[in-house]
């Protein structure tokens, strides 16, 4: 899995879908919070005094029959040994890679409600992290709607955006000055989910949707300029610059397998001949990006790929390994 740093976090959900996450710890972390009522995600950092709010996340069109297709090409599943979680009988459904570069993957979900309560990756017999992990849960029969709104105090500071638009890559091309970098074939079974554009007159980028059908990542393609605003504390991801244009890859996959990722974009870049003539090359790894490119990545549910937990309510507290509830705007 990816490097960034573990967070507990409290998360309450309603039959309804509308969901209310707050980081508990680190110290440094504490207070972060976000909600999303099904048309509106909102996030507040209280260290920084700035709210985000975008178009929800639920409103992405859904696309889950087509990640299961691609899930059974690349991994083999069965179930194996569950054990109690959180107090709850679960079912583990254990993903085991055809391409021996990823990771296995152990999905632990509640017996009754389906809801996901841990997942470990490993590398042959050993465990290499847990990715999540549930530490209590309960369903209560009813939740406040005050819970989904979130009213910092005093004054803050607003930043609205809306979700990027999907476009084809030769509309792509014409809005951010140059063309997009894409590999006819992905290493590790990856494929094109969506092309899209972020949604700033300030900033323009390409952000391409690549999955396996289980893990998720994002490439963002722009042209470098000096006045960039930054974000501290995104830890998963990988940035490569040939000459002006940037790439930097955004996932829970360790660098090895981020710079693996970028390095068939590159050689697509080469081969194609669509930077030609550039030959400044630097490769780094977790410094600090632009900010509008993460914004729609923040409030990604960690059930997302679950089905039957919709039907619940309930109030859980777990810890994941990641940094996107982390960053903050500079």
């Amino acid at each position: 899995g990816g490097t960034g740093i573990s967070q507990t976090i409290r998360v309450e959900r309603d039959k309804n879908g509308r969901s209310h996450y707050l980081v508990l710890a680190p110290l440094r972390m504490q207070g972060i919070e976000s909600v999303d009522d099904g048309s509106r995600s909102c996030m507040y950092w209280p260290d920084k005094n700035v709210l985000i709010d975008q178009e929800s996340p639920s409103k992405t069109p859904c696309d889950a029959a087509w990640r299961i297709e691609l899930t059974k090409k690349n991994y083999r599943l069965r179930f194996v040994t569950p054990i109690k979680i959180a107090g709850r009988a679960t079912k583990c459904v254990e993903a085991t890679p055809v391409d021996s570069r990823m990771e296995t993957r152990r999905f632990y979900v509640d017996a009754v409600t389906f809801y996901p309560l841990r997942l470990e990756t490993y590398e042959g017999n050993r465990r290499i992290s847990t990715i999540s992990d549930t530490k209590e849960i309960s369903y209560p029969t009813s939740v406040s709607a005050d819970r989904f709104v979130l009213s910092p105090a005093g004054s803050t500071r607003t930043m609205r955006y809306n979700r990027p638009q999907s476009l084809k890559l030769s509309q792509a091309a014409k809005l951010i000055g140059f063309t997009p970098i894409l590999p006819k074939e992905m290493p590790m079974g990856f494929a094109m989910q969506d092309i899209q554009l972020t949604q700033s007159d300030r900033w323009k980028s390409v952000a391409i949707r690549i999955t396996d059908g289980l893990v998720r990542g994002t490439v963002y393609q722009w042209r470098s300029k000096r006045d960039e605003p930054s974000v501290d504390g995104m830890d998963d991801n990988s940035v490569v610059q040939i000459g002006d244009i940037k790439m930097m890859m955004v996932s829970d996959l360790d660098a090895s397998r981020r710079r693996a990722m970028l390095e068939a974009f590159i050689e697509t870049a080469r081969t194609e001949g669509t930077l030609e003539g550039l030959l400044d090359l630097r490769i780094s790894q977790s410094e600090p990006v632009s900010i509008f490119p993460v914004l729609d990545s923040l409030t990604t549910c960690p059930g997302e790929t679950s089905v039957g937990y919709r039907c619940f309510q309930f109030r859980i507290i777990f810890t994941a390994t990641g940094s996107t509830a982390g960053a903050s705007p500079n």
